[in-house]
């Protein structure tokens, strides 16, 4: 490798577009300088990273994609090191290895000389951003779709594709810019162009007539409980302290006359159903009383996250498995129960003990707390409402939501605990993504949380009532309920835009890599020099 001081000058050029790059996809989506995002700077966020993937070398670009993946997660994801600083380590780190994979393919579909590469390099990210948030290591926090989640008129077609479709719109018009800049024949780019402009063009109309009217709709009213007090900080003090708050709050949101009451993930702790099927403790046990007596005189429906603790056989005798829950309670009288399915990776769930042992106690020794998965996905009937009820970090998942509409829940409640990071990026990034669950489906969604934010949106996306964060209250909010029981194509079919999009990279790539082996630089645009990394 030559080096030069043209060469050494060209890479540090290139790392401070991938590091404006970075910056622009913290800034789009909710952050500590824009609270609520600037959801306008998506569309270049990939302009600098595909200009600078056009001209650089295989073996750079393996740099650049992790240099651009540790870097862009590490700024975005700032609140996880409050989390656990093992969190924020381990998180960019594997976007790190992803675009390691992912900025290669780009660069190779990036050269083709045809004009459909603007189209493939799209169908390519939209195909990343599925596959990196399926399975025990999915993450949806950064899909590039959440940060246009107050244009509503722009996310309606959700409905049909999911957030999927509305990256796919977001990030086409940076590889458009970057080939209307680099291609001697403009003429072909401003032909894409024109289709690229059709195409919003759709997809605002039909956002604007489809969104409904509800005027007519029956209006369900529920009231939020957001105690701020964090269940984390443990002990049976700060437990008996965060549910004088929860009784205070609900009391005083009886005044309102709610059909039901909501609290926050773990809002209660201990296990209720633990203590009150094997009373180890007398001092828990008499917490777990009060609640009991609580909510036998308490008149609506209440519903809370609570850790729902029951002994099973072990090897050596009965052992305790805890689940991560939601527990609808009437009169006293426990009346259903839903356990989380998706949990947290290594924070609440690690599936490998066998095969990691030194891994798992690792996790264990650092103040990790396991979960055991639930296996159904349990609607909620609430007086004759049927409810969905993701926990928390369920809601970032299109495909939770929608297992529990096609089960027929006509509405969707998710209950959150973000106040352990203290941080209204973290709160509001979660908060975007929630927005995309109602129209996906088009049912209501509330959102019971801890510290915030607290909010209700209805079925267009649009928000009926929220609660500031960081501080403790109650919100009413009417929501309506679909005289039309009937399911979006979304919801029928859910991810079949990104799998369409995984199936077209496959392809297209697979033929790239063809043509270049075989026909050489006539079908691409070549730079074999490389630089001194």
């Amino acid at each position: 490798m030559k080096f030069s001081l043209t060469t050494f000058k060209r890479f540090w050029i290139d790392l401070l577009f991938l590091t404006l790059a970075a910056l622009l996809f913290t800034l789009a989506h909710p952050n500590p300088v824009f609270t609520r995002g600037a959801g306008g700077l998506a569309y270049f966020i990939l302009l600098p990273v595909s200009w600078v993937l056009s001209r650089s070398s295989l073996r750079l670009n393996l740099f650049y994609g992790a240099y651009f993946g540790w870097l862009s997660y590490a700024l975005f994801n700032h609140w996880l090191a409050v989390f656990d600083p093992l969190a924020w380590i381990i998180v960019p780190l594997f976007f790190m290895l992803y675009h390691m994979i992912l900025f290669p393919i780009l660069s190779l579909v990036l050269r083709w000389k045809s004009g459909w590469s603007v189209w493939l390099a799209a169908f390519v990210w939209v195909a990343y951003e599925y596959l990196r948030h399926y399975g025990y290591l999915g993450y949806s926090y950064g899909i590039l779709g959440y940060t246009q989640y107050e244009f509503l008129p722009w996310i309606q077609s959700a409905e049909w594709a999911g957030v999927w479709i509305v990256s796919f719109l977001t990030v086409v018009p940076a590889f458009w810019l970057n080939r209307l800049f680099l291609d001697s024949q403009a003429h072909r780019t401003l032909v894409q162009g024109l289709v690229l402009g059709s195409l919003a063009a759709v997809n605002i109309g039909w956002g604007i007539i489809s969104q409904r009217d509800f005027t007519e709709n029956t209006r369900w009213r529920v009231a939020l409980i957001q105690h701020d007090v964090d269940p984390w900080r443990g002990g049976l003090p700060m437990y008996r302290e965060g549910f004088e708050r929860l009784k205070r709050l609900s009391n005083a949101a009886l005044n309102e006359k709610p059909q039901a009451v909501i609290w926050s993930e773990t809002a209660f702790v201990p296990s209720i159903e633990y203590h009150r099927r094997y009373r180890p403790d007398p001092l828990t046990w008499e917490l777990v009383s009060e609640f009991l007596d609580f909510s036998s005189r308490f008149p609506v429906p209440l519903v809370l996250g609570n850790g729902h603790g029951e002994r099973v056989p072990g090897p050596d005798g009965p052992v305790r498995e805890d689940s991560n829950a939601v527990l609808l309670f009437h009169r006293g009288e426990l009346r259903g129960i839903y356990k989380k399915v998706h949990l947290v990776p290594f924070t609440e769930h690690f599936p490998y003990g066998d095969v990691f042992p030194w891994f798992e106690k690792f996790l264990l020794a650092n103040d990790v707390h396991f979960w055991k998965p639930g296996s159904e996905w349990t609607n909620l009937d609430i007086e004759g409402v049927r409810v969905g009820t993701p926990v928390c970090f369920e809601d970032t998942f299109g495909y939770i939501s929608r297992e529990f509409v096609s089960r027929g829940a006509v509405a969707l409640i998710n209950l959150t605990n973000d106040s352990w990071a203290r941080s209204l990026a973290n709160m509001r990034q979660h908060y975007s993504m929630a927005v995309f669950r109602a129209i996906e489906n088009r049912r209501s969604l509330v959102r019971a949380t801890n510290g915030g934010w607290t909010a209700a949106f209805d079925p267009n996306g649009g928000v009926i009532a929220e609660l500031p964060p960081l501080m403790e209250g109650y919100l009413i909010a009417d929501v309506p309920i679909p005289i039309d029981k009937s399911l979006t194509f979304y919801t029928q079919h859910g991810d079949w835009f990104a799998v369409l999009c995984l199936v077209i990279s496959l392809g297209g790539v697979s033929i790239l890599v063809v043509l270049r082996l075989t026909k050489g630089s006539c079908w691409f645009t070549i730079n074999e020099k490389d630089s001194p990394a």
